[in-house]
């Protein structure tokens, strides 16, 4: 049965500030998702540089962290 999730939904188990350890600040003040579909985990995304997904984003996407595919995670858009 599938879920609809708010922005801002408290559904995620682990504290979202766990997770952003997944959304790493670089070295020019942005945030990039570390992409698990880097050819060992499962088949490399196309949006994979290096381990980090190619979208670049201003701030960390607590609010759409949610639970998906039996991980707390972010479910990557462009990808």
């Amino acid at each position: 049965m599938l879920q609809e999730i708010e922005i801002g939904s408290t559904v995620v188990t682990t504290p979202k500030e766990y997770l952003d350890v997944f959304f790493p600040q670089l070295s020019d003040g942005t945030y990039r998702a570390v992409c698990l579909n880097n050819g060992f985990i499962g088949e490399r995304c196309r949006n994979n540089l290096d381990s980090l997904c190619v979208m670049i984003l201003l701030e960390r996407p607590r609010d759409f962290y949610h639970y998906w595919d039996g991980k707390n995670a972010w479910k990557c858009p462009c990808g």
